[in-house]
């Protein structure tokens, strides 16, 4: 958790987005607390189910749940900082950004 949170920082995501993510990984690993980098897309899904049927989220913040949930396995399985419009190569444990790339395409 530490490292994905320094990655954060580095990849320029503010402290009130990377407090939310911090919550909702905690709720993610109550879930499974198995290893992230060997979840498989089962996994992933079955997590998403349950975040999802929570009922007394809001559809807000269900969907924060979600977009940490693809955040925090992407950067397990990858160590790459990834959203919508670019991906920030990160070593959380030197403390630098490593590449930047923009325009990601799926």
């Amino acid at each position: 958790m530490y490292r994905f949170v320094g990655a954060l920082r580095l990849a320029g995501v503010g402290d009130a987005k990377i407090a939310d993510y911090v919550q909702f990984a905690y709720e993610i690993i109550k879930v499974n607390d198995n290893d992230i980098r060997v979840w498989s897309r089962d996994d992933v899904d079955s997590i998403a189910s349950i975040l999802i049927s929570k009922k007394d989220w809001s559809y807000a913040t269900i969907a924060i749940a979600l977009r940490t949930l693809k955040r925090l396995v992407h950067y397990a399985k990858y160590n790459i900082i990834a959203d919508g419009d670019a991906i920030t190569v990160v070593d959380a444990t030197e403390g630098m950004v490593i590449a930047e790339v923009g325009e990601v395409y799926a």
